[in-house]
């Protein structure tokens, strides 16, 4: 009995062991342990940070080892306001995990946010992370930020200029890296910068944009090709006074043969010089413009070079949200009595509106003095634009214009205007969605709708435009730098995401302008 007995206890014992081992939690593997991570960070997103807390103090229970679990719990206490609780799970890993890099940093930035600079700096004093180089480059402006707080200007330039030479750095560190560079390197620019851009799509009217001042036509839809190309090059960053050339170059082709005369390619050449380092800052140039068009007329086939310009122009940098610029010169154009001396005035104002949404607004004004006074012209444009960042690297654009030209010579001149002076009035507005939003290369679908109303009936229309689009917008600065994204890890929050980090001026407001003159060429070929 004995015997049996003891067989008997060893039974039930495997077996209630075996219950036991069934009713424990599997332990989560990495795959879950993402999808944990990512739920957390959903709830945060939503407004239940504790419950983010709850979910991962739970998953740390068998991932202790986790640095990336430790990170999604500290941002999660940050998410709730307890920068105490997540430094304390931050000290707690780092003493356990040496040397826990990531951990560290995140443990400077939590203490530069209570003021505590000196316990900041402790945590980054270590020469066991310099590996992988996006870490070494995250303790460089994260030193930088301190000697920021700390103003000490000419130690923040240098940290600086040696995080954007490692050459590879977090998204978020990028956006901080241009954010106090802004302050400590002002008269830092790209040696280079440059966008190719190729369009592809259907318009309802061929006829819109183009350079010669066409009555409108009903057979006048067409497929349509865009190409562009426009490059920036800026002297050494040492002096106060810096040569600039740009160089912009831009096709229109018209693939329809009863339009396809119309189509032109248009080149400007720009050098000029920088005056000042620090904004406010200056920029005069030299413009010489040349436009040419695909078909003839009746005194040379195509294709034909149809105006040439020659103007002194400026652009002043007042502040970081503020440009002013403006021109003047003359234009000869083959239809002689639009030949012209012109003169045109504008602003342009630009600032973040939250994380990952931009605004830009701007107006301007022109008057052209041409040969035959019935071509002399008074116009204002009103314009904005609007960027916002979107879910799954989603980019929207919209902007809108709104233009009006008087011709005050021109009574009896036109013959669908009647006894009329010729006036206009010009509304553009476009929308288009971006994929990846972030990335250099892009690619894009856009729409745009373009009315003309004119008192010379003739001279009135209407397009509708389709494109798709692709993009490659860069600089000499992100040439030979890999940004890692912030996709598929737990990512530092500066509150910098997708703001603007040298204001309205660059390519965003040129393009917004070229979009706008584009429109109204065929009534007045602005430059």
């Amino acid at each position: 009995m004995n015997g049996h007995s003891a067989v008997a206890g060893a039974l039930v014992a495997l077996a209630l062991l075996g219950i036991g081992s069934a009713s424990a939690s599997p332990e989560p593997t990495p795959t879950s342990l993402a999808r944990t991570i990512a739920e957390a960070r959903r709830l945060e997103q939503s407004g239940k940070p504790d419950v983010a807390i709850e979910r991962l103090k739970s998953a740390r229970e068998h991932h202790r080892s986790s640095e990336t679990l430790v990170l999604a719990l500290a941002a999660a206490y940050l998410a709730d306001h307890n920068p105490f609780w997540a430094l304390n799970v931050l000290s707690e890993h780092s003493a356990t995990y040496p040397p826990a890099c990531q951990a560290r940093a995140w443990a400077a930035w939590v203490q530069i946010g209570q003021a505590n600079l000196d316990e900041a700096e402790v945590w980054l004093e270590t020469d066991e992370c310099s590996e992988p180089p996006e870490l070494r480059a995250r303790f460089l402006v994260l030193r930088a930020l301190i000697a920021h707080h700390r103003q000490r200007a000419s130690e923040a330039a240098v940290l600086l200029a040696r995080a954007r030479g490692v050459g590879h750095l977090y998204a978020e560190d990028r956006e901080l890296l241009d954010h106090l560079s802004a302050r400590y390197q002002p008269g830092r620019l790209p040696l280079l910068s440059f966008s190719l851009e190729l369009a592809a799509g259907v318009t309802s009217n061929g006829l819109a944009g183009v350079p010669v001042d066409t009555q409108s036509r009903v057979d006048a839809d067409s497929t349509v090709v865009l190409l562009g190309a426009y490059a920036r090059v800026v002297g050494s960053n040492s002096g106060l006074v810096r040569p600039v050339f740009e160089l912009d170059a831009r096709a229109q082709e018209l693939v329809r043969d009863a339009v396809q005369d119309y189509s032109y390619r248009q080149l400007a050449l720009r050098p000029g010089v920088l005056l000042g380092r620090r904004i406010p800052r200056l920029e005069l140039r030299y413009a010489v413009e040349a436009v040419q068009l695909q078909g003839g007329d009746r005194y040379q086939s195509g294709p034909v070079w149809y105006s040439e310009a020659h103007r002194g122009e400026y652009e002043l940098e007042a502040t970081h949200n503020l440009s002013v610029f403006g021109g003047a010169g003359y234009r000869l154009i083959r239809d002689r009595a639009r030949t012209r001396f012109e003169l045109d005035e504008g602003a342009v104002w630009g600032t973040p509106l939250g994380a990952g949404t931009n605004l830009i607004v701007g107006a301007s004004a022109r008057w052209y003095s041409a040969r035959v006074s019935a071509y002399t012209e008074l116009g204002a444009t009103a314009l904005a634009q609007l960027d916002m960042r979107l879910p799954s690297q989603l980019g929207l654009r919209v902007n809108a214009s709104l233009s009006g030209d008087a011709y005050p010579h021109s009574e009896g001149y036109f013959p669908s205007a009647a006894d009329r002076e010729r006036s206009e009035m010009l509304t553009r507005a476009s929308g288009g969605l971006w994929w990846p939003a972030a990335s250099p290369l892009r690619g894009g679908i856009e729409y745009a709708y373009t009315r003309r109303d004119s008192t010379a009936t003739d001279y009135s229309y209407i397009d509708h435009r389709a494109l798709l689009r692709i993009q490659w917008s860069d600089d000499s600065d992100r040439l030979g730098t890999t940004t890692v994204p912030r996709e598929g890890r737990v990512t530092l929050e500066t509150g910098l995401r997708g703001s603007a980090s040298r204001g309205p001026t660059g390519t965003s407001v040129r393009e917004l302008l070229r979009q706008d003159e584009s429109a109204q060429r065929s009534s007045s070929c602005l430059k």
